[in-house]
């Protein structure tokens, strides 16, 4: 926009006491020359800025000595030794480092004036040599001079003050890191100042932060980046790096007030390294000046490992988590062979993480030192996870098993169990607040609807309570190839991470079967369940529901002759669920061995029957076992738990919520006939 410059002399004699300065703690920057010079730059018109120039001078360092002289370009005549105390711009030597030929500088901005000023910036001109700001804050168009590139790097003064004012009589000192092509000892270099009120183009780029973007043709990972502007219109943000995007110019999308975030597409198939792109930032009110910034963006090889685990825990407290997650970390993920993966809700707070389990060389201890994951807000929301919600479980996965590709994915699931067949339960919800089994199984397809290479993941794992049901085993069937659970209460310190991933990783080969079994009898050996087994999802459909089918027609068939038995042999099945406390549901394969073992015998369509089911549980487990102390319903257990209560037809809303809307979710009531069992085995009045 056309304005007018308000240039007064206090202004001028505050300009003629400006001396530069570079931020010693910003960390050095290097840049493709080539992307210097091949960026595009918008044409800037003095003229019309806000800044005014305050004036242009030169550096020249005498490196055996450690000393620098400047001088004022329009003033020649203004020659002195700057390591003097004087009060024009000061410039100090810190170190020179010859093999590098970076020079070190101190230089400091006096203002013996009463009169402030704000975002004022020292320019370092760059030159057909190389001269370059190795830290520099960002990189204006405006103010350029013939020879090198179009643009130039800045760092700007009194960043900590509030609307970066320099106050009258302050003075600011930075750091400079210059580096210096071989005999070229000469720097020059401008000073520019906004008054009488701050800038109004983008004064600063800052916190650029990249995903995993992979040297695939199509890979895709977000990039992020804050613009800050003192008018908050700022209206355009791009990217240029064509070597990476194959075009000029992508842009980035506004998320909030200063952040801007976009979908970088490696269009190009670029190769694994580092590449040099260049943001460009304008504000509605910039004109033609444009700020700038280079940042470096990481390609990483596209690497397939052989496993990739996904450990999703909710909630810290519940017990040895930390302590699980330690012994992952006295393995770690290895590169190509396994990524272990946490995704992490922390008690008490928003600053909910995914971790990549790195190896502490420490060993076990109570400090974990993997590092964060960047999300960039795609799986965790400012307000922090909400593990119960099955969307935060298929943004989780999506997100990991695109970043972490690997031949075979499994899947471990920590916290409270409560009725299996009915939810998976933190410990900080309500009931009508939990995930149930059919939206932990939809969650996952779709997710794995947009990696149609993966059709299931080769495991599902549940560190819970009382969560293994014939039915919860049907409602897990199409998202993994083998699930594991245990019908009683278990530990969370319930199996050794660092002895099944140690396995794993010397035996890869190994499937989502094998690791089951690993899992549950590693489980099982360390005393951290009572009862706990694994099964095959595809044995499931092909011989347990068929089994409970022709059990349920043949209870049906005895029921009116022989209720008394079949109610009989139900109460010697014991009570089972939290604590063997809920007469709802009972051991499957118990209650069948009571059926074949009644006296006397009962008919042999029945026991043939319960036989059936029991060969059918025994040939769909992997691997199961429990620890028999004798007593307790665990004693008896053989796998699954099943819904079997006497009031199946209790119209109670809340009763019906908890028990046969969820089997008709889940698609048990469809897939077998053991609700119509139920509904005749309840002759209770209402």
């Amino acid at each position: 926009m056309n304005r007018t410059i308000l240039i007064i002399s206090g202004l001028i004699m505050l300009a003629l006491m400006l001396g530069c300065s570079s931020g010693g703690n910003d960390p050095v920057q290097t840049s493709s020359s080539d992307t210097i010079s091949e960026q595009p730059v918008n044409q800037a018109d003095d003229n019309l800025s806000s800044r005014a120039l305050i004036g242009t001078w030169t550096m020249e360092f005498d490196t055996d000595s450690l000393t620098a002289t400047t001088e004022q370009i329009r003033t020649a005549t203004d020659h002195f030794n700057v390591t003097q105390n004087i009060a024009y711009p000061a410039v100090s030597v810190v170190s020179y480092e010859p093999y590098l030929g970076i020079v070190d500088v101190d230089v400091t901005i006096t203002n013996p004036m009463q009169l402030g000023g704000y975002d004022v910036r020292l320019i370092i001109y760059s030159d057909d040599y190389g001269v370059t700001l190795r830290n520099p804050d960002n990189w204006t168009n405006q103010w350029d001079q013939p020879g090198g590139a179009e643009i130039n790097p800045f760092k700007a003064y009194a960043k900590t003050q509030s609307q970066r004012e320099f106050e009258p009589l302050a003075q600011h000192t930075e750091r400079l890191q210059i580096y210096l092509p071989d005999l070229t000892r000469t720097v020059k270099y401008a000073i520019d100042v906004s008054y009488p009120d701050n800038c109004e183009e983008p004064y600063s780029i800052q916190n650029f932060k990249q995903g995993r973007l992979k040297d695939a043709v199509g890979s895709s990972t977000m990039i992020e980046v804050d613009v800050f502007d003192w008018q908050d219109d700022a209206n355009a943000v791009s990217l240029y790096c064509p070597l990476i995007t194959g075009v000029q110019l992508t842009p980035f999308e506004r998320i909030d007030t200063n952040t801007w975030r976009q979908l970088l597409i490696n269009n190009e198939g670029a190769s694994a390294g580092e590449y040099s792109g260049v943001i460009l930032a304008t504000s509605e009110n910039s004109g033609s000046f444009t700020l700038y910034d280079f940042v470096s963006i990481n390609v990483y090889e596209n690497i397939k490992a052989d496993w990739t685990i996904f450990y999703y825990p909710y909630e810290e407290n519940l017990y040895s988590l930390r302590d699980n997650i330690n012994e992952m970390e006295m393995v770690g993920s290895q590169e190509g062979d396994l990524n272990m993966i946490v995704c992490w809700d922390i008690t008490g707070t928003t600053d909910d993480v995914i971790l990549e389990i790195q190896r502490d060389p420490d060993g076990f201890n109570n400090t974990i030192i993997s590092p964060v994951v960047e999300d960039f807000g795609e799986v965790i929301p400012p307000d922090g996870l909400d593990m119960v919600d099955p969307a935060t479980l298929t943004r989780f996965l999506k997100f990991a098993i695109r970043e972490y590709p690997a031949e075979k994915y499994g899947f471990i699931v920590l916290s409270h169990g409560n009725y299996g067949i009915y939810y998976h339960v933190p410990e900080d919800k309500s009931f009508y607040d939990d995930m149930g089994v059919w939206e932990f199984n939809d969650a996952v397809m779709d997710a794995l609807d947009i990696f149609p290479e993966v059709d299931q993941l080769d495991f599902v794992g549940l560190e819970s309570c009382t969560m293994s049901f014939i039915e919860m085993a049907y409602g897990l069937r199409e998202c993994a190839k083998a699930v594991w659970s245990s019908e009683y209460v278990m530990y969370v310190s319930s199996c050794w991470y660092e002895e099944v991933l140690a396995e794993l990783l010397e035996n890869l080969d190994m499937d989502g079967y094998d690791f089951a079994e690993l899992f549950v009898s590693n489980t099982l050996y360390h005393g951290g369940a009572f009862t706990y087994g694994a099964w095959r999802s595809e044995d499931v459909e092909t011989l347990a529901i068929p089994a409970v089918n022709v059990l349920a027609q043949a209870l049906l068939d005895n029921l009116e002759v022989y209720r008394p038995e079949i109610v009989e042999c139900r109460a010697q099945s014991d009570s089972w669920g939290n604590h063997c406390e809920d007469y709802r549901i009972t051991d499957l394969g118990f209650f069948c061995e009571n059926l074949i073992a009644y006296e006397p015998p009962l008919p042999q369509d029945l026991t043939d029957a319960a036989q059936n089911m029991l060969d059918a549980i025994t040939d769909s487990f992997i691997y199961f076992d429990t620890i028999n102390t004798g007593s307790g319903c665990y004693y008896n257990a053989t796998g699954w738990q099943i819904l079997f209560t006497d009031q199946f037809n209790n119209p109670d809303e809340e009763y019906q919520y908890k028990v046969r809307d969820v089997i008709n979710n889940i698609g048990f009531a469809d897939a077998t006939l053991w609700d119509e069992f139920l509904m005749e085995y309840d002759d209770n009045e209402y």
